[in-house]
C-alpha cells in the first residue's frame, strides 16, 4: 500500500521562508551610507543662507 501523502496542515516546514537574515541578532541592521544625510544637510544650510540672505536684501532695499 502507498503511503497518504501528507496534508499542508501535517507538513512541516523544512526551512522559514524569509527575506531577512537570520544570521543577524535583533536590532542589528547593516551601516547606512553617509552620504544621502551629508548631502541634506549642505542643501539645507545652502537654501537657510540663501533665505537670509533674501531677508536682508528685501529689508535693507
Amino acid at each position: 500500500m502507498a503511503t497518504p501523502q501528507p496534508t499542508n496542515a501535517q507538513a512541516q516546514p523544512t526551512k522559514p521562508q524569509s527575506i531577512w537574515d537570520n544570521d543577524l541578532p535583533a536590532g542589528d541592521c547593516p551601516p547606512l551610507p553617509r552620504w544621502p544625510l551629508s548631502t541634506a544637510i549642505v542643501l539645507y544650510a545652502i537654501w537657510m543662507i540663501f533665505l537670509f540672505s533674501m531677508l536682508i536684501v528685501r529689508l535693507t532695499y
